[in-house]
């Protein structure tokens, strides 16, 4: 739906607190399923999703992990 500017889309808490974040959301934010996403709480109540950028150490790690998967794939 989608109202002005606005696109709203709604998603259910399961059983066990969880969320499936809308395909909408998923492109918007061009997320994926190993990516961190930050909700951000202002003081009115409104919440704020957003991608995380990911810190200095956990680029690190995937591009050991690109280089280890390439050199096996040479062998």
């Amino acid at each position: 739906m989608s109202a002005g500017n606005v696109t709203k889309v709604s998603s259910k808490i399961t059983s066990k607190n969880q969320i499936t974040i809308p395909k909408t959301v998923r492109e918007l934010l061009k997320v994926r399923s190993t990516d961190t996403i930050e909700w951000q709480i202002e003081p009115n109540g409104r919440v704020m999703i957003v991608r995380s950028k990911p810190d200095l150490w956990q680029l690190v790690d995937e591009q050991e992990k690109k280089v280890r998967k390439s050199q096996y794939h040479r062998i």
